[in-house]
């Protein structure tokens, strides 16, 4: 039994490891956005992905043109961590991202139009960054969850090359 007891703790101490390394990662990335896509329904984490990957693609082409954003370098897209929260209740996404072109309040207004067609029950919201620590720690706080940071955590450049 003891042997047991050991052993979750010890997931527990590498899953604590794996988010301070998120956190870690999140303040390297220097965001200076963080963005909120609400669906305001359940959906799966596989479906909220996609609509995530088409909504990058489409704030890319919107900047970029239809077939130009694919040929344009990784840093002038937006690109960031992305979490997903709340699985099985009101999910949504939550990202820290950069801003490779407008202001926060350009990008706000084509965010909205970019996701009202994908998610028409669905909002966005994009506020200033002030703390990326901070901001992660609250986004990974669903990480005690079985496969949290396999399932629930993803980058936008693992989408770039299947934009």
């Amino acid at each position: 039994m003891a042997y047991t007891e050991v052993m979750q703790k010890r997931i527990y101490m590498d899953k604590e490891r794996l988010r301070a390394a998120y956190k870690q990662f999140a303040q390297q990335l220097e965001p200076e956005l963080f963005l909120t896509l609400a669906t305001n329904q359940q959906m799966s984490i596989g479906r909220v992905q996609n609509l995530t990957r088409r909504f990058l693609r489409g704030m890319d082409q919107w900047k970029h043109g239809k077939r130009g954003f694919m040929h344009v370098d990784a840093e002038q897209r937006i690109d960031g961590l992305f979490y997903v929260e709340h699985e099985h209740t009101n999910i949504h996404v939550q990202a820290l991202i950069n801003r490779p072109y407008c202001n926060r309040f350009g990008l706000q207004m084509h965010a909205n139009r970019i996701w009202r067609k994908l998610c028409p029950s669905g909002s966005v919201v994009i506020k200033d960054v002030d703390n990326a620590g901070g901001l992660s720690e609250y986004c990974t706080k669903e990480f005690y969850k079985d496969r949290f940071f396999e399932r629930q955590c993803f980058t936008a450049r693992e989408f770039m090359a299947a934009a």
